[in-house]
């Protein structure tokens, strides 16, 4: 199984990919499993079409159950390419228009140091953020309806506008309880030498006779000194995603945990 999985990501991704085996199945089991929003394909150079394909040979060989999982799809952001679960992301966007400003940092460079995005700030995200929302929502529902057979389904460019912060997309189509924002015009941010309280959920990944080891599914950072204001939010995204490991037919997932730590960076790209 192990040099089955190894050939295939080589045959699809290249071989500095294959070197990286076993993140690569890792995170495309925690979204197909539906326990992950999605991830951003950083493994190397690729297309919608080369992931589609992979997927449908990657499932069977893994004896994964797509049944009625219509709800998977490759997005396209730009250049980059995500994979996600639109049956966790449409209601996890959803609820964030639906919140108030308190799950939006504002880490312009003109500032002196991070701030919780004013109202006016974040009713400008949530506009940028609709339309994306639409999109995945309408071609969700046209798979489920159609049941057709033809990949392109399954595909979706995201229609971007000039205003929004692709920073702020990026970590809501992966799943961040905390996402931060930034004036475009702004050349910098101010995260460099802030104190940053970085949170990382591991968990142990295991696949019968392939490996059983630790990794990371999710690592993202808040300013410390917010860390009292966004306490429950970490908290009850932690715990959904407890909820959704414990309720897999298969154990690939074990023993999560939320470890944090607080770092001091000179700068801070995102």
């Amino acid at each position: 199984m192990e040099t089955a999985i190894r050939d295939m990501i080589g045959k699809y991704f290249g071989k500095h990919a294959k070197r990286s085996w076993k993140s690569i199945t890792s995170d495309f089991l925690y979204v197909l499993s539906g326990v992950k929003n999605g991830f951003l394909f950083d493994y190397g150079i690729t297309d919608e079409d080369t992931i589609m394909s992979f997927l449908r040979d990657f499932t069977e060989l893994l004896a994964v159950d797509t049944t009625g999982d219509e709800g998977l799809f490759v997005t396209q952001v730009h250049e980059n390419i995500f994979v996600i679960n639109a049956k966790i992301t449409v209601p996890f966007i959803t609820n964030f228009l639906e919140e108030s400003n308190s799950t939006c940092i504002d880490v312009s460079g003109k500032l002196d140091t991070p701030i919780i995005c004013k109202e006016d700030v974040f009713l400008e995200i949530k506009s940028n953020l609709k339309s994306s929302v639409k999109n995945i929502l309408d071609l969700k529902t046209e798979a489920e309806t159609s049941h057709a057979c033809n990949q392109n389904k399954y595909i979706l460019k995201l229609d971007v506008t000039q205003t929004c912060n692709i920073s702020t997309l990026f970590g809501i189509l992966i799943g961040y309880p905390v996402v931060y924002w930034y004036n475009a015009s702004d050349i910098d941010n101010c995260l460099g030498m802030v104190p940053l309280r970085v949170y990382t959920v591991k968990c142990n990944f295991q696949i019968e006779e392939v490996f059983n080891e630790e990794f990371t599914m999710y690592s993202f950072s808040i300013p410390d000194s917010l860390t009292s204001r966004f306490d429950g939010n970490i908290t009850k995204w932690f715990s959904n995603l407890e909820s959704r490991v414990k309720k897999l037919d298969k154990a690939w997932i074990t023993e999560l945990k939320l470890l944090s730590k607080v770092v001091k960076l000179p700068a801070v790209a995102l």
